[in-house]
């Protein structure tokens, strides 16, 4: 049966001052503040900015499910304080006024029983946590009005299948609807230009979603542990983002913003010069991707936890690889960086158990103290005297020095050869950074610049070196 919340103002009431002075009656011998009705006991102060009261305790009599709060108390009923109707296990459906204008912080936190509530039209933002843990939580009506939903609003809302945000909406910040693991169906209003980090992490029933035109901004894991999800749709009319196959690319299509991890594949645009940082976040399901021949930077944590890829071919024309690129993939098998590339960051390839082989450019001047951790399969190819060799040595991680590229420049070709004769001229002056003794006599003498130049002019003469 649905009740109200009623002030009771008899005729013998006396009058009590809430606050900073606004006064109004209360029922005889009650409190300032504390007004009890058939249904619940509720506590308020003043709005002295609104010249309202702010609710900011409600306890439910015993048996009562559903309320109804007033639009007065004395006076207009403005608000809901934090933590007002926190752990009201037995509250079912709330019906609040329209002269409501904010929301507290986990206000309706832990009401594990809550299964329909509205927010009008006059609240603007929200308190964080505002409906943590409403493990029930089937029907959230939002009025036309709020234009920022905090985080963890709906956090472990996990009956919560569908939900449509207004027009007037331009903000979903961080974990906003973070584990609504029911959630079926997402409605965007056109309003919205910032969608934060993690907005809608761990939303597992979640398969398709449409991103509005005025969206101007997404983080690249806003959809983090969203495992089935397949496809994100970007409005034809957005001027920042577009989308391919229903992936999330910028509107010229030159970087990768946000993939869904439901896909098994992906070919990107030949136009992507850049992936965003975590774009590929612990997109397990991804066994194959094809990067496009004029990709320049692969950024932060972009494949971390891609633990379906096991080959990955990256373009020469890569020259950054943010930190954490690769960390966890753990069926990758190996891997060729590019010789454009200088740094390879800190955990770049960590915890990547199956990788067996990386091929280091010698033109690296940096590596990060934890890049290749926890690879026990791993054996290097790098060249002699370089950066990298005197790194690998020091972490005591295998390594077999390059053949033939002796000047570095990451091509097997005739320059190679004319650098081998001159060393053999002086080798005092002279030094190569990889293998020469094609022959495996030892040394490296003319022999080998013949050998090597029969190789190179027929492909087919099989080097001793090479077939060891």
């Amino acid at each position: 049966m649905k009740l109200y919340l009623k002030a009771l103002f008899g005729a013998c009431a006396a009058a009590a001052v809430l606050g900073s002075g606004v006064s109004f009656t209360l029922p005889n011998g009650m409190q300032a503040g504390l007004v009890s009705t058939h249904a619940a006991t509720y506590k308020t102060i003043n709005d002295d900015h609104n010249g309202g009261v702010i609710i900011t305790k409600c306890t439910l009599d015993e048996g009562e499910t559903s309320i109804e709060v007033p639009e007065k108390i004395g006076l207009t009923v403005s608000g809901i304080a934090e933590r007002a109707f926190q752990n009201q296990a037995a509250l079912k459906s709330v019906k609040l006024p329209e002269t409501i204008t904010s929301i507290g912080a986990s206000a309706f936190a832990g009401c594990s029983g809550l299964t329909s509530i509205n927010i009008p039209g006059g609240v603007k933002t929200t308190g964080r946590l505002m409906f943590y843990n409403c493990t029930n939580l089937t029907n959230v009506d939002i009025s036309e009005g709020l234009t920022s939903l905090t985080e963890y609003s709906f956090r472990g809302c996990t009956s919560l299948k569908s939900i449509a945000f207004p027009e007037s909406l331009e903000t979903i910040e961080s974990k906003a609807v973070y584990g609504c693991t029911a959630l079926e169906d997402i409605t965007l209003g056109s309003g919205l230009s910032s969608i934060g980090n993690d907005a809608f992490q761990n939303c597992t029933s979640l398969k398709g979603i449409t991103i509005p035109k005025n969206v101007e901004s997404i983080s690249g894991n806003a959809f983090e542990g969203c495992t089935n999800l397949e496809s994100i749709n970007v409005d034809k009319e957005n001027e920042t983002y577009a989308d391919v196959d229903g992936v999330v690319y910028t509107k010229d299509k030159t970087k990768l913003v946000v993939f869904p991890l439901g896909k098994t594949s992906v070919s990107i645009p030949d136009s992507v010069t850049s992936i965003g940082s975590n774009v590929f976040l612990n997109c397990a399901k991804l066994k194959e991707v094809i990067l496009p021949q004029k990709l320049t930077e692969i950024g932060d944590s972009a494949f971390y936890g891609c633990t379906g890829i096991s080959t990955l071919d990256i373009p020469e024309s890569v020259t950054t690889i943010g930190p954490s690129a690769f960390y966890g993939c753990t069926g990758l098998t190996d891997i060729v960086i590019p010789k454009g590339v200088s740094v390879i960051n800190d955990y770049t390839f960590k915890d990547c158990s199956a990788l067996k082989s990386v091929s280091i450019p010698y033109g690296v001047t940096s590596i990060g103290d934890s890049a290749f951790e926890n690879c026990a399969s791993l054996k290097a190819l790098c060249y002699a005297n370089g950066y990298a060799e005197t790194y690998l040595k020091n972490k005591k991680i295998p390594y077999e020095i390059v053949f033939g590229d002796v000047n570095g420049d990451g091509v097997f070709d005739k320059a190679d050869v004319k650098l081998i004769m001159c060393y053999i001229s002086n080798n005092d002056a002279y030094v190569l950074a990889a293998k020469a003794d094609a022959d495996l006599n030892g040394g490296v003498d003319l022999l080998d610049a013949i050998a090597i130049t029969h190789y190179l002019n027929d492909n087919t003469y099989e080097l001793p070196a090479l077939k060891k």
